[in-house]
Order: structure tokens, then sequence, then C-alpha cells
């Protein structure tokens, strides 16, 4: 039996947590018996779900974050898995078992505490001093990009031979172009996820400020929870730039919501500076949204030759970029085809393949 360890999907998922959601569903479809830890049963389209204490997932209800998940998972899980049999457990994310009494496979997306330590001041110490010691005991380890890939091996010299790259998808049963012509809106320009500094979203403001001063009659609308560690400081820079009636916080957005918002978008921007995969951007393309990416980390993995890209840390380039791709309604059109065919590469269905591929061949007999 698989076992899949899902209780980083929350009430309010993070990219992380969506992830995790769409592997374990995509998994339980091709194995019958995978056995997936989770909250709510309602979550998961296809998984059979052994709920566990919704504390366990709260990490918005508690100061203490994600520690009561991964206290469960170290002390909790392993009695389970011993208890249902369990022959191989996939942890999607990075919170590897330690003492898993099965062989592990871990997932990393990203070395982001590692790269960006004042970001995590508590995951750093896990990233630097843990982390490693666990990826070495587990019997494989998946990265969702190469770049990922590239950076387990430079930063945690982990044999290439040991890492399988496979990437996420896009759920296309909710991310598609819109049925029919949707009612007008005002122009905006949308960028989509959390407010740590490493998102670049003051520079992208900058960036807009430019565009905005040139005539641009765009809006720029900003999606992702209000951070109160870092959503005061963009507030202020809003004002200073007064932009308060052109850049609007929209806070958390339900996937059910988010399909509309990229499709009506003139322009989708992922400015950040580092990313271990983007899946925004396959959501956008896959809506007809044309984008524009920060040439760096995975996100030319992802993006391919659909994506328009600049660099992150010049802000007249970011303008330049934004302005070259709303000012030619031909180069749009052209995006966009390009990125409905660039979605439709990265499959759900084909990474639940490779993963049970995977997860078989390193089972306990």
């Amino acid at each position: 039996m698989i076992a899949i360890n899902a209780t980083i999907l929350d009430s309010r998922p993070s990219g992380l947590g969506v992830v995790a959601r769409e592997i374990a569903d995509a998994v339980a479809r091709l194995e019958n018996r995978a056995a997936v830890f989770g909250s709510s049963a309602e979550a998961f389209a296809a998984a059979v779900v052994h709920k566990v204490p919704r504390w366990v997932c709260a990490r918005h209800a508690f100061p203490l974050g994600g520690v009561p998940r991964f206290l469960w998972a170290q002390t909790v899980l392993p009695l389970e898995l011993k208890r249902l049999g369990a022959r191989v457990l996939l942890s999607p994310n990075h919170e590897a078992v330690f003492f898993s009494p099965c062989p592990q496979v871990v997932v990393i997306h990203d070395l982001l505490p590692l790269l960006f330590p004042d970001n995590y001041p508590k995951q750093k110490y896990y990233y630097r001093h843990v982390l490693p010691w666990a990826l070495r005991k587990a019997a494989a380890v998946v990265s969702v990009s190469e770049n990922t890939k590239q950076d387990l091996i430079r930063h945690y010299r982990l044999p290439p031979g040991k890492i399988t790259v496979i990437s996420s998808g896009v759920d296309r049963s909710l991310f598609h172009p819109p049925p029919s012509a949707l009612p007008p809106v005002a122009p905006y320009i949308l960028f989509v996820g959390n407010q740590y500094p490493y998102k670049n979203i003051a520079r992208l403001v900058e960036a807009f400020a430019g565009l905005a001063a040139e005539g641009l009659p765009h809006s720029l609308l900003l999606a992702g929870g209000n951070d109160p560690r870092h959503f005061p400081e963009l507030s202020r820079l809003v004002e200073k730039l007064g932009l308060d009636d052109r850049v609007r916080f929209l806070g958390y957005v339900r996937k059910e919501e988010l399909p509309r918002l990229y499709a009506q978008a003139r322009l989708f921007v992922l400015p950040s500076l580092y990313e271990g995969f983007g899946l925004p951007v396959l959501e956008a393309m896959a809506c007809g949204c044309p984008v524009a990416l920060a040439k760096t980390a995975s996100l030319p993995e992802v993006g391919g030759d659909a994506a328009c890209y600049f660099d992150p840390l010049d802000a007249a380039e970011m303008r330049t970029a934004m302005a070259q791709v709303l000012g030619d309604a031909g180069r749009c059109r052209r995006m966009v085809a390009a990125g409905y065919e660039q979605a439709r590469r990265f499959s759900w269905e084909e990474a639940a393949k490779r993963y049970v591929e995977l997860l078989l061949r390193v089972r306990r007999p």
C-alpha cells in the first residue's frame, strides 16, 4: 500500500497544499489502495482519506504555523504507517518523516529557506541542518524542476541519480479557456502569490508606477493573503507612489475564483527572484492570459517559449517588457496560443504515472 502525507493541505492552501492535493488524487486514481492522510475528505476528489485532527493542518490558526503538523508527522504518523502496513510513504513536501517504518520518497519544491534565510527565520535551521540528513536517508528524492535538482546537488551534495525530476501539472478541469466571451471589465495586470520579499512585488509596483505615469489605463491586481509581516510595507509603497486607486490588494483568492481572474487579465506577471516551479504560470496560460516572467531559476523551464522574460532586478526592463506585450495585440494573441500549448505539456496524470512508477520501485517487498 502507498501512503501519502497530505497534511500540508489546509482550508487556505498555498502552492504546496495545492500540489499535495493534486498528487494525492492523481496517484490514488492509479493505485486504489493508496492511503492519504488529511483533515478533510471533501478536499480530495478520488483519494480515500485517513482523517487526522484539524489542528494538525490548521497552520493559519496557530502562532506556531506548521509546527503542530511537523510534530504529528514525527510521532503519530509512523505509528499509523505501521498499523496500516504501508509499504512506501510519499511526502509531497519538504517535511520528511525522520524514522519512517517504510521506504520514503520526499518531494522538494525549492530551497527558499536556505537561499532567503531572512524570510524564513525558523525554517532556515531545518533546511540547513536537518533536511540534508533526512534526504540522505530517503529512498528517493523528487524535485519539481531541473533547477531545483541542481540546487539539491549544489547545496546538499545529493547524488544526481537519487533525484528524479517530476514536474507539477495544471488542473485542466478548473483552469481552461472561458467557454464564452466574458463580460468586459476595466483592464488590469495580475499577480498571484504570497507577499514574501523574494516575490519581488515592490519592484513590480515600481515598474507599474512607470507605466501609469506614461498613461497606461490598467490597474494592478495583487492576489494573495495579506501577510502582516510584509503587507504594511507594500501598502506604504503604493501610497508613496500615489497609486492607491490603481493598485488593489485582493487578499486570498479561492481556487474557484482564480480562472475568471486569469481569463480577464490583460497580462499575468511573476517577477520572483526565485521559484522552485511557478504553478500560477501554467494556470494563467491555461486560461488564455499572456505571461511575463522573471528570467530566473525554474521560470524559463515552466514558461518555455510562450512567455516574455525580463531581469527581475531591473524595474525599467520589467516595465518595458510589460509595455511591449500590452501594446501589441498581435503579439498577445500569439502568446495566448503558445501558452495554451505550453500548459498542455504539464499534466497531473502524467506526473502521477511517474510517481507511481518510482514508488513501486522503492517500496518495501
